[in-house]
């Protein structure tokens, strides 16, 4: 949609076209996060330690779940920056990101020896901030324009 935006020349109207998109991201992530917070044993229920501690436990499953907004946001953000066809700026978020993901959780689960699951995944949408802010960054810099498609 965006290089469809930006291709017909309606790049005023980016920021129309990216609250659209976000509001029908959300429409369909919000019904799936309130069902997580709703009901945490049976959406972690596969991880040891859901099984294995109480539910006072349940703060850092509440913390991944709302985190995910982080990660959809990340993500339009992400796709955005690609849809304006600066395709090196949307590969080099996504190395910068990755990086920031494995660097992250090496360094709590291998150096400061965290094993619980929920907090390592929260590393996700900490790192999917990150792309959001690179992103929007790009996309207000508006250095793509310099792009030829």
């Amino acid at each position: 949609m965006v290089s469809t935006s930006l291709g017909r020349s309606a790049s005023a109207r980016f920021g129309d076209l990216m609250r659209s998109v976000s509001r029908a991201a959300y429409m369909v992530t919000l019904p799936l996060l309130v069902a997580t917070l709703a009901f945490p044993r049976r959406c972690w229920r596969s991880s040891r330690t859901t099984r294995a501690r109480s539910p006072a436990r349940r703060p850092p499953y509440a913390c991944s779940a709302v985190g995910m907004l982080a990660v959809v946001a990340a993500e339009l953000g992400l796709a955005a920056v690609f849809g304006t066809g600066d395709t090196g700026a949307g590969f080099v978020i996504e190395v910068m990101v990755s990086g920031a993901l494995v660097g992250l959780t090496a360094l709590v689960v291998l150096v400061l020896g965290v094993d619980d699951l929920p907090l390592v995944w929260a590393l996700l949408p900490l790192s999917a901030a990150l792309g959001l802010a690179a992103s929007a960054g790009w996309l207000r810099s508006g250095r793509w324009r310099r792009v030829t498609v």
